[in-house]
This record gives C-alpha cells, structure tokens and sequence, in this order.
C-alpha cells in the first residue's frame, strides 16, 4: 500500500505470495488445502513471531521478527522457518534456526547483517531490538559500510515544488 504521502507500507508479508499460489492452483485445478492448516494461511505461518506461534499476544517486536523473516528472505531467497505444513512451520518458528546467510548466499556478506537478522529473529520479544529504529539505523551502518559513502537519512517526505505546494499524483 502507499499512503497518501507517498510512503509505502507492508501491510502482510505472506499474503500476496498466498494469493498468487491460490491463482495459479485455481489454473491448474489442484486443490488449495494443503496451503492452509486450521484455517491459517500457510504463508503467514512463515512470518509469525513465536509469540504469535503460541498464540500469546503480540506486540511490535513481532513486527520486528516479521521484519527479519523478510529480511532473510530477501537476502537468500527462501524463507528462513519452513514445513510442509502449517504445524512444520510453526514448530521451526518456534525452535528452529534459519541457515546461516554465508551458507545460502554464494556472495559474501558482512558479518554484521548475520547479526541483524540473528537479533531480529530472537524467539523471545526481550532478546530482539526493541525499536525498529535501532534495526533501521544497524541496517544503515551496514549499507555506509558497504557503499563507503553516506546514506540517505532514514526520513522521507512527499514530493514538493519549489514553492512549497504538494505534487499531485497523476
């Protein structure tokens, strides 16, 4: 989604991969079942915290674990906790360690960015960054070292003329 201000926002990181694995097994006249287990979403069982995994409440450092989720995901192309089944997943989200990136990546990658993802995926709320700022600004530190240059401050603002008025969308 992008709000009106331009920013884009994630809204459920395994919903679209849902959606389109359900189009195309509608295509292909195959049964959808084995995707959803009790009626979750099995690409939203990759994403859930422990927390959610053991149906506790959840909170922002969910997000947070969510983030990593899809930061190691990013980065390796598969997802860090799988199965063959909502219950799989939810068990190696629960106790599981995703492979480490030097292992999935044929490129090296610093160090510091295993370190990210290891505190971002902490099973317990307490061990994972408490603000998602503190991640941002790791993840900066990552990208100034490898750019070797400045980047850009984290703050992004609507487009503006010159005069100040907002730019109209299209």
């Amino acid at each position: 989604m992008v709000t009106d201000s331009g920013q884009a926002k994630i809204l459920d990181f395994g919903l679209a991969k849902l959606l389109e694995d359900d189009h195309a097994d509608q295509r292909a006249g195959q049964d959808h079942a084995e995707i959803t287990e009790l009626g979750i979403p099995y690409g939203t069982a990759t994403y859930a915290a422990p927390e959610q995994a053991r149906g506790e409440r959840a909170d922002h450092r969910s997000d947070i674990f969510s983030t990593g989720v899809l930061l190691y995901e990013m980065l390796t192309g598969i997802w860090a906790f799988q199965g063959k089944t909502v219950i799989d997943v939810r068990h190696q989200v629960l106790y599981g360690t995703p492979k480490p990136l030097a292992v999935m990546r044929r490129d090296p990658v610093p160090p510091q960015l295993q370190q990210i993802i290891d505190k971002a995926l902490a099973k317990e709320p307490k061990d994972r960054y408490q603000k998602i700022s503190q991640m941002r600004d790791d993840l900066r530190g990552v990208l100034q070292q490898i750019a070797g240059a400045q980047v850009m401050p984290g703050d992004t603002y609507a487009p503006t003329h010159a005069d100040g008025s907002p730019v109209k969308r299209a």
